[in-house]
């Protein structure tokens, strides 16, 4: 039995749409942060940036990934939310008390000596950000796209914003202030996801044993398959300012960001693959499977490839549209 596609265009539409949302912000970031704040001060926020997507996205791997799939296939949805919220919080939890406890080690470690007085912001992070994580999750298991977009819109066209009447104003100075800019968005988007959630938090605090004991053992394949591509994706940044300084993961990262479209449109596969893969999964339909995996990569693809040639031929004029010439040694960088 085939899929039929054209039923989902609306919810791809908006999909899409969500997934455009950070290059609104990134492209806001490149001009009023990157372009006006010290290499120094832009490295050491990038590193913050760094430890807070790897952790956060190992502790969703483990807690968020299987509440996808199991709400997804049509569980009980209360008792489900509750616990991957559970794990998600105790997660978070650990891991701040982890980073902050050795934040002198890794202001050491990362040639950083202000990393330390800003590894603070990670676990503030954490907190804002915690209930419209939980909240998104759960509405795209259930793939309610345009109740995503709206709590992801609230935070990167909010922190577009921001940004933009910073600069003006010149107050866009270090990276403590776009940290605190980031955190206060996270909060406002978290209200607006609380709106759009129809479960209460840990309402019923009896979680069931053997869902708690289906969930670790899903979670712990999970987070085993997102370490890698985790640690992947943000290990350069460490290694550079380990080897170098943070300087220099400024000017990595001043080219590494015009390549997050690459990542973008991963996100945008992922985002209907895996709530689509498990409801068709659970239903025995392996020919629709085969389908969908076929149209995604063939997308995919026919997406990339003039993508990647722009960025070969046209990595100088890039740079020097959008930084001048202060970051004109990243050419090579970029075409990498």
């Amino acid at each position: 039995m085939g899929i039929a596609f054209s039923k989902h265009v609306s919810k791809g539409i908006w999909g899409v749409l969500d997934k455009l949302l950070p290059s609104i912000y990134g492209f806001a970031f490149v001009l009023f942060a990157i372009r006006i704040l010290p290499p120094e001060h832009f490295g050491v926020y990038t590193l913050i940036q760094a430890i807070f997507i790897l952790t956060n996205n190992l502790a969703q791997s483990f807690a968020m990934y299987p509440m996808v799939k199991f709400a997804a296939e049509g569980g009980k949805t209360e008792e489900i939310f509750n616990i991957a919220s559970f794990y998600y919080l105790i997660i978070l939890f650990l891991a701040s008390l982890l980073l902050i406890s050795g934040k002198s080690f890794l202001a050491q470690v990362l040639n950083s000596p202000h990393l330390e007085n800003l590894m603070y912001y990670v676990p503030a992070l954490f907190v804002s950000s915690f209930v419209r994580n939980c909240v998104a999750f759960l509405l795209q298991s259930k793939l309610q796209v345009k109740k995503v977009f709206w709590i992801d819109a609230v935070y990167f066209l909010g922190s577009t914003v921001g940004l933009v009447l910073l600069g003006s104003m010149n107050y866009l100075h270090s990276s403590e202030v776009v940290l605190q800019l980031n955190v206060i968005m996270f909060l406002i988007s978290s209200i607006v996801a609380i709106y759009f959630n129809e479960i209460s938090f840990f309402k019923n605090m009896k979680l069931d044993s053997n869902l708690l004991k289906i969930f670790f053992k899903f979670g712990k394949y999970s987070f085993g398959a997102s370490v890698s591509y985790s640690l992947y994706s943000q290990s350069d940044s460490f290694i550079i300012s380990i080897i170098l300084n943070p300087i220099y993961v400024a000017n990595y990262n001043a080219a590494k960001i015009f390549v997050r479209p690459f990542e973008l449109i991963l996100q945008v596969i992922n985002f209907f693959f895996v709530p689509a893969i498990s409801k068709i999964s659970s239903q025995k339909r392996e020919d629709d499977i085969r389908i969908i995996y076929e149209k995604s990569l063939f997308m995919f693809t026919l997406i990339i490839i003039p993508f990647v040639m722009v960025i070969l031929i046209f990595s100088s004029e890039i740079l020097h549209i959008f930084y001048s010439d202060k970051y004109s040694d990243s050419k090579h960088i970029l075409r990498i």
